[in-house]
This record gives structure tokens, sequence and C-alpha cells, in this order.
């Protein structure tokens, strides 16, 4: 079958399976079809925490045993019919297992299959007000100069006297393509940067868990994975990195320095980057993964929509949870909308983060 998404590979969730805190089992569906060949929703069964977060502070951690559908994990689905049947399949293992809830990730929401879970799914069956996220793609010309010109010259030129100025103030300045070295030295290198950052203190992008340990090596002894480090004066300084899928190279979460922020290190990698991804003739799409940043804003060349759907158990406990979710949800969504675009709340953010980074560092 035909997987597009790394998240429902085999050996990707079996690794996943394996490794992740909380999973209780594999839960994968076979969906028969009269006269056409089965249907697979690649899922696992989980004790799943639904934090319910006020800004960036959880308040509260309720759990439930949820059926986590891996990302695009339905295969083999050709029409909206089969995607109906696929949601008919999942809900009714919510009616005849332990499971409280069904959770498939990042769903287009002009998709098919988000129309399949709203009409198939009664409204009180499903958490409302989730919010939504953009994922970002840059479809990659054949050289790096081709992709920076679809930015106004003003940004090709600043990208340019960066680059210089970063050569100028240190004295060794190289970006190597550790997944070429040893695995060692891509765990321990990427560590070296990664510990300094706020994303860790976030719990998320590069950690020591058990998980992204087990997942580096998949990725490096697949030859799917490719990680460019910067490095200064000899010393491990900004990262970017992700897997191949296909034709698909899938960003996972960068990494710099903050002793470095002010030179721009995090673009120079992401130029070394994009150019060799190019230039290679089996990646045609770089994905950058969903959530904002601004440097996805700047360098994608399409997006696209997409939410959580949660479908609930007809008990009242998964009920109870699952409300909650969804009024702290519109809560979050409207306080978002009133104060986003307040200059202070981004000055308050730099702050928050700069302290997250400070407390990381002495961690």
């Amino acid at each position: 079958m035909s997987v597009s998404n790394l998240d429902a590979d085999i050996d990707y969730f079996l690794t996943v399976v394996t490794h992740l805190p909380g999973v209780i089992a594999p839960h994968v569906l076979l969906v028969e079809r009269s006269g056409r060949p089965a249907m697979i929703v690649v899922a696992r069964l989980e004790r799943h925490v639904f934090p319910v977060s006020v800004g960036y502070t959880e308040v509260l951690r309720p759990h439930l045993t949820t059926i986590v559908v891996s990302f695009d994990g339905i295969l083999g689905a050709q029409t909206p019919g089969d995607l109906a049947a696929a949601v008919r399949a999942l809900r009714a293992s919510l009616r005849d297992g332990p499971a409280g809830a069904v959770i498939l990730q990042k769903v287009s929401v002009a998709s098919a299959l988000h129309r399949a879970i709203t009409t198939g799914t009664p409204r009180i069956l499903r958490v409302g007000g989730l919010p939504t996220t953009r994922r970002w793609f840059v479809a990659l010309p054949d050289t790096l100069d081709l992709l920076l010109e679809r930015r106004s010259v003003r940004a090709r030129k600043e990208a340019h006297y960066e680059s210089r100025r970063l050569r100028r103030k240190y004295d060794d300045v190289s970006v190597v393509r550790l997944d070429l070295d040893s695995l060692e030295r891509v765990r321990t290198d990427i560590e070296t940067v990664a510990r300094t950052t706020y994303q860790r203190a976030l719990g998320v992008g590069a950690s020591e868990s058990a998980l992204d340990r087990a997942l580096t090596a998949l990725g490096f002894e697949q030859g799917r994975l490719r990680v460019w480090m910067l490095y200064i004066d000899g010393s491990p300084a900004a990262f970017w990195w992700g897997n191949q899928h296909g034709d698909t190279f899938a960003i996972n979460t960068p990494g710099f320095d903050p002793r470095f922020a002010k030179d721009g290190v995090g673009i120079f990698v992401l130029h070394a980057m994009l150019d060799e991804l190019c230039q290679d003739p089996t990646v045609t799409v770089a994905d950058f993964g969903h959530g904002y940043a601004e440097y996805k804003e700047r360098y994608a060349s399409e997006s696209v929509e997409q939410q959580d759907a949660i479908l609930l158990a007809s008990r009242p406990g998964p009920l109870l949870v699952g409300q909650f979710v969804a009024v702290v949800a519109v809560v979050n969504r409207l306080a978002y909308r009133m104060l986003h675009d307040q200059p202070v709340v981004g000055k308050l953010r730099k702050r928050w983060r700069a302290r997250l980074t400070r407390r990381q560092s002495r961690g």
C-alpha cells in the first residue's frame, strides 16, 4: 500500500509503539470492501493525556484510553465512501472496546476525510472548538537561487549580508552533513545544541528520550535521516534535520545555541540544507510541518489548514473530558484573536522564551 506519511510506515510505526510512553498496544484496523482490496487504518491504543492549557501553562491533565490514528494513517482509501467506512470502523472501536476517544491527527479541513468525520459523527460525540494550524510546504526548484528569487530583493540581500558577516566574525565556520558520519556523533552533536534551546524546555524538538533515540537510529540505519550541523570555531552551534520519505523531505524541529542568536545561524544552516535539497533529484518537496514560524511563511510555496479531530465514546467520562477540552479551546482561541496583534504579546513571548532558554541552560 502507498504510505504518504512516514508516521504510517510500518517500521516507524512499530518503533513509536515500542518506545512511546503510555502506549498500550497497536490498534490496526482492516476495513474490508466488496470486490476491492481492504483498507488499513494505522493506529495505536494509548493512555492519552489531553493537556488543558491557558497560554503556555498547563492547568489540568485529564486522560482517556485513546485510539490515536497515525498522520495520514488511513491507507488504501480511494473515494469519500471509503473514508466514511474508515470513520465508521473507528467509531465501532469506541463502542466495542475500552477506548474513550479517537484522535485523527492534523486532518486538512478542506479534505474529504474532514467531511466524512463531521457528517458521519453526531456533534455531541465530537470535540468542537479545536484550534486549526497550518502545514507548510515548499516545492523545490533546481537551485537555491531560484528558490530565493521568490523572496524580495531586500530579503535576498539581507541573507547574503548575514552570511558574509558570520564568516567574518568567526575564524572557522562550516556546515557538515552528520548523517554521513557515525550515529554516535549525530546524537552527541545534536544534543550539545538541543539542550540549550527553549524547545527543550517545552518538551519538543530533539531530545534524549528513548523514542527520539530509537527514531534517530532507525532513520540513520535506513538512510532516510539527514542532519546539517553548523560548527563555529569547532563547536556545534545550530542544526537542521529531517527524514526523506518518497520524494518529500520532512523537516524536524531545528535548533540553535542561543549564544549565537544574533548571528543568524538558523537561516545560515537553513540555506545550506535547502541548497542541497534543491540539487537532489530524488526530493521535490520540503515539508516544514505544522505550526506557525516566520521562516515557514517566508519560504513555503503553499500551506494547508489542518485540525485534530477527536471523536468520543458515548459514555459520561469521555463526554465530560471532551466538553471541558472544547470549552478551554474556545476560550484560548478568543483570547488569541484579541491579543495576537498587540505588540506587547510578541515582546512577552520573546521574554518568556529567553527565560526558558536560561533555565534550560542552567538545568
